[in-house]
């Protein structure tokens, strides 16, 4: 690489490294799409402090990566990725926005004791939700943030034992998907992914955002098929 510290290129080597990673977890390669996923944290965080300007790009980067090893129960490399994602959730805070407060808190992270797929998903809803904060200046732009956000806190509350938490958590997801949906109203993906937030508990709305999908794509199927 002949400027390894440009920024563009940063950034596009921060989501070639997300983009190998979620192809190695495909074909079944665990540990080389963990390292993948590290590097690609790693390359997201140099952008971010090396230029202000690709913040949003580079905190999506992020973002999209430790959901990715969200899906994880443990790590084959437990104290790489605890120090990695150590270091993002330094950058962030659930307690001073209004959307995850009583919802989550990101504890500390020991490298000595197991990581676990929620705790990466915890960094993960909190990176989308920061990435919210710093505005956009388009409106797919701003709905594909909504959008993230909202995936990602309905898998959490998919994950979590039932509680208020949890009904708290789907609540919020529903509200970010709608958000999304106001931004974006041609995107068949955020149709089908309101309906499917809605379904256990209002079947008249999801099946109205089903249609609408289906409307704009008539090929589209559950993204939680």
């Amino acid at each position: 690489m002949d400027r390894p510290s440009e920024v563009g290129v940063l950034t596009s080597l921060g989501q070639t490294y997300l983009a190998l990673g979620r192809a190695e977890l495909s074909d079944g390669f665990a540990a080389r799409a963990e390292q993948s996923f590290v590097t690609s944290i790693c390359v997201a965080l140099r952008t971010i402090k090396e230029s202000p300007g690709f913040r949003r790009v580079a905190w999506k980067t992020a973002a999209d990566a430790a959901f990715c090893l969200s899906n994880r129960s443990s790590f084959i490399n437990n104290e790489l990725v605890c120090s990695v994602l150590s270091e993002v959730a330094t950058l962030l805070s659930v307690d001073s926005g209004d959307r995850l407060s009583g919802i989550m808190s990101l504890n500390s992270l020991q490298s000595d004791s197991p990581l676990n797929g929620i705790q990466s998903l915890e960094i993960a809803v909190a990176a989308y939700d920061y990435r919210i904060s710093l505005g956009s200046s388009d409106n797919a732009g701003s709905g594909s943030a909504w959008f993230d956000l909202g995936i990602a806190l309905y898998s959490w509350a998919t994950k979590v034992s039932t509680g208020e938490k949890q009904q708290r958590a789907e609540n919020e997801a529903i509200i970010c998907l709608k958000a999304a949906l106001c931004k974006d109203p041609g995107n068949d993906a955020y149709w089908n992914a309101f309906g499917n937030a809605n379904f256990s508990h209002n079947a008249k709305i999801a099946q109205h955002a089903y249609i609408k999908a289906l409307d704009i794509d008539p090929k589209v199927s559950s993204i939680w098929s």
